[in-house]
């Protein structure tokens, strides 16, 4: 795992997507395009999970497994996101657990926290179409601005308080789990490439079936199987693809993190 990926995609400040092959490459990535490269952090107890994902030009239909696993502290998770090079606007850390700690580091390294909910869609005007109409989706909200206050230590031994602005981008879980279970369907049937390196733990596969798809009322819904499995992968997975949506909606346009502070 680890590898680099030759098909991986870069979103131009047009909305266009190209790859390393096109003859604009170099003056489009020194004009700030960004590559589709997406990092997701789950938050447990005493341990983040995480996955790394890249998408091609057509990021509907391919897209590659770059790396997984398990780590422990902070400074391994930023770590980890400059090792591969993960632009702030493609990282999101799952703010369910430990909520306050995660809009703090969020903050301090200008990325998003993330919030999956059970409701199928939200309020958002639908962004440009790539190519051709693939984007608009409401499976994402628009990001969200939450106000923290941080205490700092003085020289002079006193504290200092300050107000400080997060970022938070809330999805469907159920939508999200949706379309990994899709694009997983139309890779068995060589329609789509939701592809892995070989090395990819088992306990990535573990976790991507650890749920299933279950009608409720007029929607399907994902639900734990009666043998509880953890599902931390899974959320890497669909957190991803929240930030890919992200992305694609707004042109990459991210003049949000700007007001983080």
């Amino acid at each position: 795992m680890g590898q680099k990926w030759d098909k991986m995609g870069y979103l131009c400040k047009n909305g266009e997507i190209i790859t390393k092959e096109s003859e604009r490459f170099k003056k489009e990535v020194l004009n700030g395009a960004l590559p589709l490269i997406f990092m997701s952090v789950d938050v447990q107890k005493d341990s983040f999970y995480y996955a790394i994902r890249a998408f091609s030009e057509n990021p509907q239909d391919e897209s590659m497994l770059i790396e997984c696993g398990r780590l422990y502290t902070w400074d391994d998770v930023f770590s980890k996101k400059a090792e591969f090079l993960i632009p702030n606007s493609n990282m999101g850390i799952d703010s369910g657990y430990r909520t306050q700690e995660v809009y703090a580091v969020t903050v301090d390294n200008r990325c998003y926290s993330m919030k999956g909910h059970e409701q199928r869609t939200f309020k958002r005007e639908a962004g440009k179409a790539i190519g051709k109409k693939l984007y608009e989706s409401h499976t994402v909200a628009a990001p969200q601005i939450i106000q923290i206050q941080t205490q700092e230590k003085l020289s002079n031994g006193g504290i200092k308080t300050r107000v400080r602005k997060a970022l938070l981008l809330s999805f469907s879980a159920n939508a999200a789990k949706d379309w990994v279970f899709f694009n997983r369907q139309r890779t068995q049937r060589n329609k789509a490439h939701f592809d892995k390196p070989e090395g990819t733990p088992q306990e990535y596969e573990e976790h991507l079936n650890a749920e299933k798809r279950i009608r409720e009322g007029r929607y399907y819904v994902w639900r734990p199987r009666k043998q509880k499995i953890a599902n931390h992968h899974l959320d890497n997975e669909t957190m991803i693809y929240a930030l890919l949506l992200n992305l694609l909606l707004t042109n990459g346009n991210n003049q949000l993190l700007e007001y983080m502070e």
